[in-house]
């Protein structure tokens, strides 16, 4: 009895930090999804994702501060690529907006 009583103490030893270790970890991979989330909710071509992603374009605000021609640079994209990129983007902001309940910008 007492040898189970060490093994379960142990364990528990071993497993809590463990435990909030990866809960910790979990924690912040939403919070750095919720606050610089990835390209592939854009819902672009795969090729078009895959192009981006190739080159380092992974959140969504990294295309955000690109110019269109620096996109228009890179290989096998062309301006019908940069107006999909864009439109995706300006939907998915369009969509954040309506789920924030149509929130008036910039009127005091």
């Amino acid at each position: 009895m007492i040898l189970v009583g060490w093994v379960a103490v142990t364990a528990i030893i071993f497993c809590v930090p463990i435990l909030i270790w990866s809960l910790i970890e979990e924690g912040l991979r939403i919070l750095n999804h919720r606050l610089h989330p990835s390209i592939d909710e854009l819902r672009l071509s795969p090729r078009l994702n895959h192009l981006l992603r190739r080159y380092g374009y992974i959140t969504i605000r990294d295309l955000e501060r690109v110019s269109d021609a620096r996109l228009l640079l890179l290989s096998n994209l062309d301006e019908r690529d940069v107006h999909e990129v864009r439109r995706a983007v300006n939907l998915w902001r369009y969509a954040r907006w309506q789920e924030q309940g149509f929130p008036a910008i910039g009127h005091d």
